[in-house]
Order: structure tokens, then sequence, then C-alpha cells
């Protein structure tokens, strides 16, 4: 909409440059792209509002709803027998409007009117809206301060005046040219205003695509992350969970062997209580016998005795000392087992720990990236049926524009036939022009005689002026002369009580005054004397009789006509006679 004004506003521009050379016409390019625009500004966003026959109102229906019926304008607009239709009523309307000076004044008054504003403009008209109304209005208001000159009984029913049913061989064929560059610039117009509503879809589309194609990108390079990042987290967990498989199998190595030297020792351990058990067993069962022995052998039993006791003591000693050896060695394994135990069972928690974070985590991801990628699908299928919804917008808006330029080139047709007809007509048209060429030069010729004539016309008033203030020189010097004969003329002053009626028949009376004639010195009434000259005597007009009056305007109109007149005949004949 606001583009829209904008051309309008340039429109407006282009008319007031041409009305610098004169009055704006019919035929002149800027004021039918004005037309154009200012018609596109009131049918936009209209409703389809129909007559009692079908026939399309238009925006002369709202008008015509809105002014009133007592109208002027009205009552021109449906006077015109040319125009049958709402539409070149409506085109009627216009250029009468502009011709008035009225147009700002009558959208005004409409928009006004809400109500029925309403009734025939959608929501998002410009008619609607108040801001674009009213700087529609300031636009219209411009067009107040250029004039007009436009025929009012043009039939617009069928387009503007460049393609009007009016007959163009009827005009002068010196407007054919600027008829072709009036056609050209209507077709030019809708032309232009097409190709810049399909540049502004074709940009709009070419906007949506780079989104939906940067978004596409985005989601890409989002789920390519996801995926890496994703890739990564399972890398990553299944080198933990080997690294956790060998540590417990480290573990498990490592304890292998101290477990069977464990129960190695414990085995030894057990062998060594046996062999001192049996030992001692022995000792207690050999020992009766060895003293015994000794008795018939005549030893002393009780050295005997004693060098056994001493002898199994050391070894009893001696194997506690293995035994305590040995104990003490798998104790210490068995810590050993212990603390390798106690980490392993540490270490799997922690890993199975970090395992059970890492997969909650992964889980979160995932749900992350399903999410995103629904989310992008959503986004993609909106931002495609918006790319189709414009597609199909485009794909009319093309249609109706191939449609208007069909209608044109329909026009174009009727416009080249009038044209030809026009061709036809230029041969008797450049006869008359020939003989209008020849009278043009005889008349030029005659004009220069005249002009020459003119120049000794000037010449004789030149010096018939010089003449004329040589006389007011003497008619000064005959003032002054007039001055000092004042006391004679004045001598005949007749006394106020000499008389008691005036010459008039009126009788003088105290609201009747009696008044002197400042020429002749005679009494006479203020009616008498209400004419007033300039006297040589005074610097300002003093009253006159009526006879004296006359006598003066007489003798002057007839001294200046002779003197003129005679000086002038003498002049031009002296003239002529040099010539």
């Amino acid at each position: 909409m606001s583009l829209l004004l904008s051309k309008l506003t340039r429109a407006v521009e282009g008319v007031t440059k041409a009305a610098e050379t004169g009055p704006i016409k019919d035929g002149s390019g800027e004021l039918i792209k004005l037309c154009v625009l200012t018609e596109e500004v009131l049918n936009y966003n209209i409703k389809s509002k129909t007559s009692l026959l079908g026939e399309y109102k238009g925006y002369w229906g709202y008008f015509a709803e809105c002014i009133d019926q007592s109208s002027a304008l009205v009552g021109v607009v449906n006077s015109i027998a040319a125009n049958k239709t709402f539409v070149g009523k409506g085109r009627a309307l216009i250029r009468c409007s502009l011709s008035t000076k009225t147009l700002a004044e009558h959208v005004q008054i409409a928009c006004r009117n809400t109500k029925t504003t309403a009734q025939h403009y959608h929501r998002n008209a410009i008619l609607r809206d108040t801001q674009l109304a009213a700087q529609f209005v300031d636009i219209l208001y411009n067009l107040n301060e250029l004039d007009f000159e436009l025929d009012k009984d043009m039939g617009l029913d069928d387009a503007w005046p460049a393609f009007s049913a009016k007959s163009f061989a009827a005009r002068s064929p010196l407007n054919t040219e600027s008829d072709t560059r009036s056609l050209l610039s209507t077709l030019s117009i809708d032309a232009e205003k097409s190709i810049e509503q399909m540049r502004e879809k074709v940009s709009k589309l070419r906007a949506e695509c780079r989104a939906l194609t940067k978004e596409r990108n985005t989601a890409v390079e989002e789920k390519d992350e996801s995926d890496i990042a994703w890739n990564e987290l399972v890398s990553k967990l299944k080198l933990e969970a080997f690294s956790a498989t060998e540590e417990c199998e480290r573990a498990t190595t490592i304890l292998a062997p101290v477990q069977k030297r464990c129960d190695t020792l414990e085995a030894a351990n057990a062998e060594l209580a046996c062999r001192i058990d049996t030992m001692q067993t022995a000792l207690e069962s050999l020992l009766p016998v060895s003293l015994k022995g000794a008795r018939e052998r005549d030893v002393d039993p009780d050295q005997l005795a004693k060098e056994i006791r001493s002898y199994s003591e050391a070894q009893v000693s001696a194997l506690e000392t293995e035994k305590a050896t040995a104990q003490s060695e798998t104790d210490e394994l068995r810590n050993q087992l212990d603390k390798v135990r106690a980490d392993a069972q540490l270490a799997v928690q922690v890993h199975e720990e970090e395992l059970r974070q890492k997969t909650a985590e992964l889980k979160r991801q995932e749900n992350r990236c399903t999410d995103t990628e629904s989310r992008h699908a959503e986004t993609l299928a909106s931002a495609r049926q918006r790319h189709d919804e414009a597609v199909k917008a485009l794909a009319d808006e093309l249609e109706a524009a191939q449609l208007r330029q069909t209608e044109a080139n329909s026009a174009l047709v009727m416009r080249t036939a009038s044209l030809e007809e026009t061709e036809r007509n230029r041969s008797s048209t450049v006869d008359h022009l020939a003989h209008l060429e020849a009278l043009l030069e005889k008349e030029t010729s005659r004009a220069e005689a005249a002009m020459s004539d003119c120049n000794m016309l000037r010449t004789a008033l030149t010096s018939a002026t010089s003449e004329k203030h040589a006389l007011c020189n003497r008619i000064q010097e005959l003032s002054e002369l007039l001055k000092t004969a004042k006391g004679v003329v004045l001598s005949t002053w007749q006394a106020d009580g000499d008389v008691d009626v005036c010459s008039c028949s009126k009788p003088f009376t105290f609201a009747e005054r009696k008044h002197h004639c400042r020429k002749c010195g005679q009494v006479y009434c203020d009616s008498c004397t209400a004419r007033k000259e300039l006297q040589a005597s005074s610097d300002k007009p003093e009253r006159l009789c009526t006879s004296c009056h006359n006598l003066i305007v007489s003798v002057r109109a007839e001294n200046l006509d002779s003197v003129n007149s005679s000086f002038l005949r003498t002049q031009y004949s002296s003239a002529s006679a040099g010539k």
C-alpha cells in the first residue's frame, strides 16, 4: 500500500512539473499516469458490489452514496451521455474533480463516512486505514494548485482518454504523436506495475527459499554435530568399558597367583601342624621306649630323656618358626588380596556409575536430537506450504497480468486502426497546410510593410511628444499671464446684495447659500457652481458656473485636436514623401 502511494506521489510531482508550461490537457502522459494510479488506489481491496442488473458498481457507487445527490458534481457526471457504465462514471468523476479542484475534498468527505466505507471496502483497504487515507488526501490536495483543461464529454467506459471511444480521426493530425506517447506511457505504466509486483513476489520467494535453505543447513549441521557427539560418546563409553574389562581381567590375573599362594601356604601350615602333632605323639610314644632301652643299655635315662626333649624342642621350635613365617606370609598375601579386591570393586562401582551417567546423557542427547528433527520438519513443512501458496499467488498474478496485457494489445490494435485512418486523412491536411503557408507568407509581407509604417509613426509620435512639451511650456507662460490678469477678471465681481434669485430661478435662502463663479464673478446657487477646474491663479480646483466650465472644456479640446492633427498630418506627409 505504501508503495502504491509512493508511486502516486511521484505521479503528482510529474504533473506539477508538467503544469509549469501551462494547464494540463488531454493527451498528457503524466495526466494518464495520475488518473490510472488514482483509480488503482480507489479500487484497492474494494468489495464486489453490483447493481440490480448485475453491473459492477466500483468506487462510483461508493462516492455516489457518500456525496450528496444534489451535489453539482454528481449531476455533471450523470449528465454525460457518453458514459453508460459505473466504471466510466467513476473515471468522469475523477476528471471533473480535477477540473474543479475538488478531488481531495470529495475523497475526504467520503472517508469520513466510516459506515459506508466499511460497506464498500475490506478491512485492509487504504480508505479504511486512517493514516493511509490521510496521506492519500494530503497527496491529492497538492493538485488543487494546478489548472486542468479537460474534455468533460469524453467517453470513458472502455478505458482512459488514450483508449476512449471518441473518434481519433476528428482530432488534428498534430496530436497523433502525443496520443501515441500517451498510449505507450499507459502501457508502460501497466507493464511496469505488473513487473514490479512480480519482482516483489519473486524477491519474497527468494528470501523465503534462502531462509529455508539456511534453516535446512542449520538443521543438517546440528544433526551432524549431534551424530558426531553421539559417536564420540559411544566410542568413549566403549573405550571406558574396554578399559574397565581389562582392569578387571588384570586384577583377576593378579589375584589368581596370590590366591594360589595363599592356598599353598595354608596347606603348608596344615601340614606343619600335622607334623608337629605327629612328632609330639611320636616323642610321647618313643620316650618310654627310649628310657626302657637306656636302662637296659645302662644309659642314664634322665640324660637320655633330657637329650630327647631338647631335640624335640629344637625340632618343634624350628617347625613353629617355619609355621609363624608361613602364617605371616599368608596374612600379608591375604591383606594384599583384600586390598586388591576392594580396589577392583571400587573401580567397578565407579565405572558402573559413570556408565549410568553417560547412558542417561546419551538418552537426553538422543531426545534433543529427536525434538530438533521434529521441529525442523515442522518448520520445513510450514515453509514449503507458504512457498506453495506464494507460487500459486504469483501464478494468479501472472495470469491477471497476461489478461491485462491482452486487453492492452487489443486496445493497441484499435489505436493502430485509428492511426491508419488518420494517416489516410493526412494528405488533404498537408495541402491545407501548404495553402495556409502561402497565406502566411503574404500576411508576413503585409506585416513587414505595416511594421515599417509603425516605425515611421513612432518617429512622428516622438516628434509630437517634443512639440507637446513645448506647448506645455507655452501653456505655463500663458498661466503666468492669466495670474497677472486676475484683477481685471475679478473686477466684475458681483455683490451678494444685488441678486436674490439664481439664474435657474431658485431663490436664495438661509439653506440655499450664494456662490461666486471664479471665472466670471457672477452669483449662482450651489448646483450651478458644482463643477470645479484648476485655475491659473490658484493651486487647487475652484468653483465655476456651467457656462464658463463648458466654454473652457470646448476650447481646450478644440485647441489640442487641431494642434495634434495638424502636426501628425505634417509629419506623416513628410515621412511619406521621404519614402
